[in-house]
């Protein structure tokens, strides 16, 4: 019902950099480690060669296009959780 994806799903080159401006700040204020930045960085990556390459897959559910690049990055990182340190 509130859904704006059919809008601003464009304006993902735009999320990506702010979501990795943001990974960057946090590190810096020691909020998350250098290391949790480091593989949000590198799960942006992926999911932006997803977008890039329109193989993103979007969902009913995802209300906004912030909300799903988020939704897509937390799925990769628990699939890379799940298997563990390499």
């Amino acid at each position: 019902m509130n859904s704006s994806l059919g809008f601003d799903r464009r304006l993902w080159p735009q999320d990506v950099a702010q979501s990795r401006a943001h990974a960057r700040m946090l590190a810096a204020r020691r909020i998350i480690t250098g290391e949790d930045r480091d593989a949000i960085l590198t799960g942006l990556d992926a999911v932006e060669r997803e977008l890039a390459e329109e193989r993103f897959s979007f969902r009913e559910d995802d209300e906004d296009i912030h909300m799903a690049i988020e939704r897509r990055l937390t799925e990769r990182a628990s699939a890379r959780a799940r298997r563990g340190p390499r």
